[in-house]
């Protein structure tokens, strides 16, 4: 297999993967953050969920809407399954924030990043301004 044009993104030219461009040489750290409403919150879904987040993004939390008051404890199990995957766990109500578990740090390969920021990266003005920020001030083609 030939060498990747770009050496920041040895998945370069492996199709049908993208190509790397908006994660050129970057040094970027990606956090998702999986959201459950109150009616949702207790369920162990939302730590599956996060988990999936991992393979695109360095941390992933959690977040689940939870009254702060202290009444009713996060259900045991999704604490330890936040734990065991390695998944933040924030608690919010309103507006106020309680972090309880810190993510742990994953490893996503550049082609993940690349595919997630292209993702959320859908609008053309979001994508044009995170270029330049990046100082990748390439023109954006509205159908990409």
């Amino acid at each position: 297999m030939p060498a990747a044009s770009n050496p920041h993104c040895p998945y370069e030219d492996r199709l049908p993967l993208p190509p790397c461009s908006h994660v050129p040489g970057v040094v970027a750290e990606i956090h998702s953050y999986e959201l459950k409403p109150y009616g949702a919150a207790e369920r162990l879904l939302g730590v599956y969920e996060a988990s999936g987040h991992q393979r695109r993004a360095h941390y992933s939390t959690l977040v689940l809407e939870w009254p702060l008051d202290g009444e009713r404890e996060v259900p045991e199990e999704i604490e330890k399954e936040c734990l065991r995957l390695g998944v933040g766990l924030t608690l919010i109500w309103g507006s106020d924030v309680e972090p309880r578990l810190d993510a742990q740090r994953n490893s996503p390969a550049p082609n993940e990043m690349n595919e997630f920021l292209q993702d959320v990266l859908f609008n053309v003005d979001d994508r044009t301004a995170y270029l330049q920020a990046i100082r990748r001030d390439t023109a954006v083609d509205a159908e990409e």
